[in-house]
């Protein structure tokens, strides 16, 4: 019988983990425990439990910038994710690669999270509403072709300030 060094052992079966296809791009059911931000990384470190068991997770920025919802504490979600082996400390963790609300959908989810943080910051009280003035005080505007402006109007269109074109042909064409 062999004898191993911890770092064998781990290396050893970090390697059967990323080798067998089974735990490759797996879905997970679970509740998110132990919810952690890293906002200067941008990487989420978690836990998904459920009533029997728990495994560690991250996620890190370039797939936690494309959810469409801000993961909390206590929400239950299906992670896809792969079973890996974090070599150096031998815990076994899921690298999620993306996360769903179980229940509710996305698109609501994320739609209550805008609706409580725009709330919170006052934008739906009526008090601080303005009323629209009659005449706007930025009277830019642009005539061009009835057909649409050419490609280079178009970039320009931002650094011009008022621009008025007659027509494009015929008399009185300049």
């Amino acid at each position: 019988m062999a004898i191993l060094s911890v770092s064998q052992l781990n290396r050893y079966v970090g390697f059967k983990l990323k080798e067998d296809r089974a735990l490759q791009g797996i879905l997970v059911r679970g509740e998110i425990t132990n919810f952690t931000n890293h906002y200067r990384s941008g990487h989420l470190y978690f836990t998904l439990r459920d009533a029997e068991s728990c495994v560690k997770a991250v996620m890190f920025r370039s797939n936690a910038q494309r959810l469409r919802f801000t993961p909390r504490e206590g929400m239950n979600v299906i992670a896809a994710a792969t079973a890996s082996l974090y070599e150096r400390d031998g815990a076994f963790q899921l690298y999620v690669t993306d996360l769903q609300p179980d229940g509710a959908g996305t698109q609501a989810l994320a739609l209550e999270q805008l609706k409580k943080k725009l709330t919170a910051m006052g934008v739906f009280d009526a008090a601080a509403k303005r009323p629209l003035p009659a005449m706007p005080k930025d009277r830019r505007h642009y005539f061009g072709h009835r057909c649409g402006a050419s490609g280079r109007e178009k970039r320009h269109r931002a650094a011009l300030s008022h621009r008025t074109s007659a027509g494009l042909s015929g008399t009185g064409a300049g």
